[in-house]
């Protein structure tokens, strides 16, 4: 008799080359070479920084790993989430001209005081006591920054860029270190550079990483950008994540 075709046909379900459920095409005389990231380490790897505070906090916080992602938002959503209860007033200070000279952090507490036939509670004082989760303590540190890659650049004349990292208000000398490799087309430079740092938190806090180039016609050299990484936050972050 005829066959029969069957009503549906068995699917085959993809599998990633992944080493372990299947395996990975090498090419002749290469080899593989597998690396586990241990847990509970710092967090170097590109995805883990595209927001460190949700990345380092969402291990011991219940709360911070219920938050929900902001597609756009979603570093200073967690900062200040969890921030909030450390410091609740961030203002920056500007002087006359308008430049940024620093950052006022303050925590404020507001409590209700009950009156009694018109007349204020008597509100008892307690001088020098802080909560622990604000007791800001001033201690020493060495930063250590390790400068990998910059990218998305739109700058028509590229040429021998550099950085100039250093922490805002040290008096310590900018450090200055050029790019190991400029991208053909202009749009990103890499560097693969540690930099070590001194200083004091809280206190000069704020890491500022700029990028400069020498452009061909120009006597000066160009600031393309720059960024401001705030350690005192950071340094916040992990006091709470102690505490947790």
């Amino acid at each position: 008799g005829a066959a029969v075709a069957p009503k549906h046909k068995h699917r085959v379900k993809h599998v990633p080359e992944d080493g372990y459920s299947h395996g990975i095409r090498v090419s002749k005389h290469a080899f593989c070479c597998r690396i586990m990231k241990q847990g509970h380490t710092r967090n170097f790897d590109r995805v883990r920084t595209n927001n460190w505070f949700r990345a380092v906090l969402s291990e011991v916080s219940p709360d911070v790993a219920a938050l929900p992602i902001l597609e756009h938002q979603d570093t200073d959503f967690v900062k200040e989430v969890v921030l909030s209860k450390l410091v609740n007033v961030r203002r920056r200070l500007m002087a006359p001209d308008d430049k940024e000279v620093g950052t006022l952090k303050a925590h404020v507490h507001l409590e209700a005081v009950e009156e009694t036939d018109g007349t204020p509670a008597q509100i008892e004082v307690v001088q020098n006591v802080l909560p622990v989760e604000r007791l800001w303590l001033h201690d020493s540190f060495a930063l250590n920054v390790y400068l990998l890659t910059v990218r998305g650049i739109e700058s028509p004349d590229f040429r021998a860029p550099y950085i100039r990292a250093f922490i805002m208000g040290s008096e310590e000398e900018p450090q200055q270190y050029s790019a190991r490799l400029t991208h053909d087309d202009g749009s990103g430079c890499d560097f693969y550079h540690r930099m070590t740092f001194d200083l004091m938190l809280p206190g000069d806090g704020v890491l500022v990483l700029q990028l400069w180039a020498k452009p061909l016609l120009q006597f000066t050299d160009e600031l393309l950008g720059e960024a401001h990484v705030d350690l005192e936050d950071r340094q916040m972050a992990l006091m709470y994540k102690r505490l947790r």
